[in-house]
Parts: C-alpha cells; sequence; structure tokens
C-alpha cells in the first residue's frame, strides 16, 4: 500500500504543479480530547518524505488534506457530482486535479493563473466556480484544503462493514494544467470573479457607510453604563438559566447584543463585549470570529435604526 500511496501523491502533485505546500492533518475526536488539527508547511520533497508518518497518522484515524502555501492561482472546488465536472469540462473548464474524495463525490483544483493571484480574487473565483457548477459554496475560502490522494476517507460513515475506509484516489489528472490558463473560459472565468469582487467591495463601502450614519443616529458611546463584558456575562447567565445547557451561542450573542444596544452601548462597546465574553466565541467562528461580531453587530444597528 505504500507504493500505491506515494504513485498517487506523486501523481496529484506533479498536476497541482505547487512547490511550496501545507498539509492539515485532522486529528479524530476522542474520550477527554477534541479533534485538533495539525499543520505542516513543506515543499514537495519533504512532503514525500513524511509519507510514512500521515500512513501511520491516517491508520489510526486522521484526516490528511492538502492546500498550497498561500493564493497560488489553483482554486479548490469541493462536493461536485459527476454530472457538475461533465458540465465544468463542456464549459471549457479542465481542472488541473480531480479527486474522488469518498464514493461518487469529487473534489477539483482550477488552476485560473500561473502566478499567485490576490486572496480575495482567489475565494471569488472558487465561489464562482461552486455557484456555477453546484459545489459546495462553504468551502470556496481561497485557504480551503482538499483530500491528498493514496489516504484513507476515516469519516465514519463510509466504513464497510469489515471496517475497512474507502480511499481518496485520483480520478483525472492533467500535469499541462498550466496551459489551461490561456484558455477563453478560464480568462473569461477570471474576470467574472473580478467583476463580482469589486461589486462585493462597493457594497461593502455602502454598507459602511450606512453604520456610519446609524451610529451617528444612536449617539456616542455611554461611558456610566455597566462595563460591556461584565454586562454580557451577566445576561448570558440569565438566559443560560431560562433555556439551560441547549442554548444556542449565536443566538444568545443576538439577543445580548440587542439590549446592549437598546440600553445605550456604542457598536464598538457590544463588539468588544462579544469578543471578551461569548464562550468559545474563538472555536465556534475558527478563523472569522471579529468578521462574525461585525456582521452581526451590522445587523442588530440596522434593526435598533429602523426600530428608532
Amino acid at each position: 500500500m505504500a507504493d500505491s500511496t506515494r504513485r498517487e501523491v506523486i501523481r496529484q502533485l506533479d498536476a497541482m504543479a505547487v512547490e511550496d505546500l501545507e498539509v492539515g492533518v485532522l486529528t479524530p475526536e476522542r474520550k477527554n480530547e477534541p479533534a485538533r488539527m495539525i499543520l505542516r508547511q513543506w515543499n514537495r520533497e519533504n512532503l514525500l518524505k513524511s509519507l510514512r508518518w500521515l500512513m501511520v497518522k491516517n491508520l489510526s484515524g486522521s484526516h490528511i488534506f492538502i492546500r498550497p502555501y498561500g493564493s497560488q492561482g489553483l482554486i479548490f472546488v469541493d462536493d461536485l457530482a459527476a454530472s457538475s465536472l461533465a458540465g465544468m469540462k463542456q464549459a471549457g473548464i479542465q481542472p488541473a486535479v480531480i479527486v474522488e474524495s469518498s464514493p461518487a463525490n469529487y473534489q477539483a483544483w482550477v488552476r485560473v493563473s500561473n502566478e499567485p493571484i490576490e486572496k480575495a480574487l482567489a475565494s471569488a473565483t472558487g465561489r464562482l466556480l461552486a455557484r456555477r457548477f453546484g459545489g459546495d459554496p462553504g468551502s470556496t475560502d481561497w485557504r480551503h484544503f482538499g483530500r491528498l490522494a493514496g489516504f484513507a476517507n476515516r469519516k465514519p460513515k463510509y466504513a464497510g462493514k469489515d471496517g475497512r475506509y474507502p480511499y481518496v484516489t485520483l480520478s483525472e489528472t492533467r500535469p499541462d494544467a498550466g496551459k489551461l490558463t490561456m484558455f477563453p473560459a478560464i480568462r473569461s472565468l477570471l474576470g467574472d470573479a473580478r467583476t463580482a469582487l469589486e461589486k462585493k467591495r462597493a457594497a461593502q463601502a455602502a454598507e459602511s457607510k450606512r453604520i456610519m450614519a446609524l451610529l451617528a443616529k444612536v449617539g456616542k458611546p455611554h461611558y456610566d453604563l455597566e462595563e460591556p463584558g461584565d454586562f454580557y456575562r451577566r445576561e448570558l447567565e440569565r438566559l443560560v438559566k431560562q433555556t439551560g445547557d441547549g442554548l444556542d451561542l449565536s443566538r444568545a450573542d443576538w439577543v445580548i447584543g440587542k439590549r446592549m444596544l437598546e440600553r445605550g452601548y456604542s457598536a464598538g462597546q457590544v463588539m468588544a463585549a462579544i469578543l471578551e465574553a461569548s464562550p468559545s466565541l474563538a472555536t465556534r467562528k475558527s478563523g472569522h470570529a471579529e468578521a462574525y461580531v461585525r456582521r452581526t453587530v451590522t445587523k442588530l444597528f440596522g434593526l435598533i435604526g429602523e426600530e428608532g
């Protein structure tokens, strides 16, 4: 199995054509031990030298993932059906790598540039591909991991009656993927992604302007109120007593934030309170906690503004 794993990995690396990589080893959740992601930044040579260690981790239940290190013009699309891939190719978009990540379910890496591209543009291109071809819209960030071929998909739902797991396999590779960036469909895709990104930024700028107007309407911070973090914790304790352990923490952020705004706390104070006191926020909203809080408070200010 070691030889076949090595062959699959080499084929995938050849087609991805990326020298600097990140490998993610997601350990399984065990009793008294949460799942965690072990990250390794490797070049091709170091990855190949570490295959035995990766195989041991995989056999012990870990998932093995890979992505380019940084935004390198290679776009990931997750959760594709065979019909979606056929539609992609028919539209003139030929993936550099197609991985069968689980039975009859595929992931694709599409090369849109031979040079690194802006991270926001990479994410916008991923969103566009997912929307057009039925991929997972939640897996379009430029940093998203895909599975590394040659290793087992250790999700419990895929375990056979004999206790074995299906292997992640390469369905198709294009080592000449760099040439594909010249295809008209790829150039058009990248142009459409740029346009979508510009529209999104314009909308964000308009929303920021609206928020500033609301801030002016709501008024300046009230510094004679209880400390924001203390108010949040006291209100959270009240909600827990009312609902028990089944409290939805995101819902709690919303309810408590609304109470704070109604009492006269500023947007900055509400954001600070949620960031400081909302339970397990960094874990619940891994990698985008601040953005989540900003969106929540923005929506709350819009609500308060409409009610006022």
